[in-house]
Order: C-alpha cells, then sequence, then structure tokens
C-alpha cells in the first residue's frame, strides 16, 4: 500500500489553535506518513526584543540573522515550539509524526529557512502540502503559493 505523504507548514502564530491540532489529528487517522515543519517567526520577534536586538523585516529567504546568538535564539525558539507541538500532539494520541524546524544543515553549516520556503523544497517530495497560518495572512498565503495550488492548500482555522 502505498501512504500519501503530507508536508504541514504551520506558521507559529496558528500552532497553538485547538482548531488546527483537531485538524492534524484527523489527517493522522488516514493511512499516511505526515512531517510537520513549525514555525515562530512572531515569538522570535518578541524574544528578540526581550534581548534588544532590532527586528528587522525579514529578507527574501527569510529572517536574517547577524550573530550567532540571534542564530541560536531563533532555532531554540523554534525548538521549543516543536516540542510544545509534539507534546499536544501526543496527547490527542498522535504520536508517529515528523516535526522538524525550518533549518538545513548544508555541508557542516546550519543555515535558516523560512517555513514557506521550506514548503517549496518539499515540493517535489511530497503528495499534498499545506500551509497552515492565520484567517489574516490566508489571502497573502494564497497570492504567495498560487503557482504550486495543483499540491498545496492553505488553510487558516478559526480560534
Amino acid at each position: 500500500m502505498n501512504l500519501t505523504k503530507n508536508f504541514v507548514k504551520v506558521s507559529g502564530d496558528a500552532l497553538r489553535n485547538p482548531a488546527f491540532h483537531d485538524w492534524i489529528a484527523d489527517v493522522y487517522k488516514r493511512p499516511c506518513i505526515i512531517t510537520c515543519c513549525v514555525g515562530g517567526g512572531t515569538d522570535i520577534n518578541r524574544e528578540f526584543l526581550r534581548m534588544e536586538f532590532p527586528v528587522k523585516k525579514k529578507g527574501p529567504l527569510g529572517r536574517e540573522p547577524k550573530t550567532h546568538l540571534q542564530l541560536q535564539i531563533a532555532r531554540n525558539v523554534l525548538e521549543k515550539n516543536a516540542m510544545e507541538l509534539k507534546d499536544t500532539l501526543t496527547s490527542k494520541g498522535v504520536h508517529h509524526i515528523r516535526i522538524i524546524t525550518p533549518f538545513l544543515y548544508i555541508g557542516e553549516e546550519l543555515c535558516p529557512l523560512d517555513g514557506d520556503e521550506m514548503v517549496r523544497a518539499a515540493y517535489l517530495g511530497y503528495d499534498k502540502l499545506f500551509v497552515i497560518t492565520t484567517p489574516e495572512r490566508k489571502a497573502e498565503k494564497e497570492r504567495k503559493f498560487k503557482p504550486l495550488k495543483k499540491k498545496v492548500q492553505i488553510l487558516a482555522f478559526d480560534e
């Protein structure tokens, strides 16, 4: 039996929404493989402000950390979000799901990547791709992913 391979990118602002948790638990009930990439831009911005780092507009591939400390802070925030999601899904009976953060190792270098770019990177390897965002950002994401609409679906859940 061939299992459908699903890639889910969830923004940090949608990560804690119970409707998202219910949706992914429902997808999990079907015979499939799920890889979920967690975001956390708002959380990273909040942490940068707390540490008195400037919060700048993202570059074309996402946030561009200027120091190793900024890179580590971003990674820590995303890893925390990933663990939080894993704990939440485990409590709902969802166990065998890969949860990743938007970082790639290229050679020996850890390279941060905007979560939306992870969707593009995953496009050829997955059958279905889902971008989970907030209702306020849904139209923007639909425009952004219009060229990939054959396999990418944009979802936003109300609180």
